[in-house]
């Protein structure tokens, strides 16, 4: 295992996985510095995120903001930063790697964490992109949030965001592997199958990125654990980074209230629909655990 010091963390996960809360939550903890919304709006001016981390090194001040200027996902900043980053049709590989990206984004990274606030993290939903980010930062460290993919899927169909109402090849995800696009037609081209396939497609990307890591560089974090455990989720995952246990984090994991809605799927979908995401997810060899 190498040294942690000062190795980046990245989130990953598919949408809806509850890796929002998490990467909130993670933010807390006083040792770390992340991409704040002032990235996403001003992905330009650096030093405004900059600026915000030096200031949120002050407790007192940390405390104040609250959770303004809170952090985000900020694909602005890594557009700005590796071009295409955004909205790939595949995962990106370690070859997909510009030199010209992978100088920019270490210095957009170095110039976002400071003396207090030494260890950058940032959160990254859909494909995983580890191969690409593991290519400009060998030793960084990642965090798998995962979540029921019924509960996933449902949730898809009701954020305002999700493209999968164009349908295959237009969407995000790209034309379909054969053995999916088969089970979409026999589901009648479904929007309820193809919102399972959109996890499925996902997590294939995330298995054939975990075959090439060390069980040292990725962890995971269930988030019906986290809802009922959310002091003993995060005891693990500071261990994992190598982070400092600090009592000020804890107090403030303590006090966040979560509350597990996985079994809202089955009140959102009616059975008919119900029986297509499950026959899906089985069809595809990712049935509910």
């Amino acid at each position: 295992m190498n040294d942690l010091e000062d190795a980046p963390i990245f989130v990953v996960g598919t949408g809806r996985s509850g890796s929002t809360v998490f990467f909130d939550m993670f933010s807390m903890h006083p040792n770390v510095a992340w991409p704040s919304e002032l990235s996403h709006r001003y992905p330009d001016h650096a030093w405004m995120n900059t600026l915000l981390m030096r200031l949120r090194a002050n407790p007192l001040v940390d405390t104040l903001l609250g959770r303004k200027y809170g952090p985000s996902e900020a694909y602005p900043f890594w557009e700005r930063n590796c071009p295409g980053f955004t909205n790939p049709y595949r995962d990106l590989l370690a070859e997909d790697v510009t030199p010209t990206a992978a100088s920019s984004i270490r210095h957009a990274v170095s110039g976002t964490v400071n003396r207090w606030r030494h260890r950058f993290i940032a959160k990254i939903t859909g494909w995983p992109r580890i191969r690409y980010l593991r290519q400009i930062f060998p030793d960084a460290l990642f965090i798998e949030v995962s979540r029921d993919p019924c509960a996933i899927a449902s949730s898809l169909l009701n954020v305002a965001f999700w493209d999968g109402w164009r349908g295959p090849p237009t969407w995000r995800r790209g034309p379909l592997p054969p053995d999916l696009d088969s089970i979409w037609r026999q589901e009648g081209e479904s929007f309820v199958a193809l919102a399972a396939i959109e996890y499925v497609i996902v997590q294939r990307a995330l298995t054939e990125c975990r075959a090439g890591l060390p069980p040292w560089q990725i962890h995971d974090v269930s988030y019906s654990r986290l809802c009922t455990d959310p002091v003993g989720v995060f005891r693990e995952v500071v261990a994992f980074a190598g982070l400092q246990w600090s009592p000020r984090f804890e107090r403030a994991v303590a006090r966040t209230r979560l509350v597990n809605r996985d079994d809202l799927w089955r009140s959102s979908l009616t059975s008919a629909q119900q029986a297509a995401l499950e026959r899906t997810l089985e069809r595809a060899h990712y049935p509910r655990a």
